[in-house]
């Protein structure tokens, strides 16, 4: 047992075993369980812990780094945003979302971000997606850094882009 996650009930702790080292850790419908691991995402069975699915960016294809995950408020829909090395070890991102309101998780949609990383934060009423897009050309406070809003529910839909000057950091949006 490499990791071990503890998943909070509304009336207990429960330990649940894990194979790998675990983060991000969200509770979907119908109790399953989902965190982003080293290479992928993986949907645990709670309260006993074996994985019941890997969520990877393709087929043969892995992270190369933890993805990022969210969690609509209904619990039915996963996001995920990584990078992975495509063919020829390019690095790419993608963001995708997932149906996640049966035993099994169904693609729905997946789109390359064209960034080296990207870090995402989903709005409170599960609308938009802001995503601040990485840099080929470095960090810091002279940077030009871009936060991309899609459409929660159709990816390839862009609402708006702001560019700024700065160190980019997380994103925090308000209800309102």
């Amino acid at each position: 047992q490499l990791g071990q996650l503890v998943a909070f009930g509304v009336d207990e702790i429960v330990d649940v075993p894990t194979i790998y080292d675990v983060s991000m850790i969200y509770e979907g419908f119908a109790g399953r369980l989902y965190a982003a691991s080293i290479n992928d995402v993986v949907q645990l069975s709670s309260p006993s812990g074996p994985i019941e699915q890997r969520i990877t960016p393709a087929e043969g294809v892995h992270y190369i780094t933890s993805p990022e995950i969210a969690l609509s408020a209904d619990r039915r829909t996963l996001y995920v945003a990584g990078a992975f090395f495509a063919e020829n070890f390019a690095s790419r991102t993608a963001i995708a979302r997932y149906d996640i309101s049966t035993e099994v998780p169904v693609l729905l949609q997946r789109v390359e971000i064209p960034a080296p990383n990207a870090l995402f934060t989903l709005s409170p009423k599960d609308d938009s997606i802001y995503i601040r897009l990485g840099q080929y050309d470095g960090s810091g406070r002279h940077s030009v850094h871009r936060t991309v809003c899609l459409s929660a529910q159709d990816l390839t839909v862009k609402k708006g882009e702001l560019a700024y000057v700065g160190t980019a950091g997380p994103l925090t949006i308000s209800p309102d």
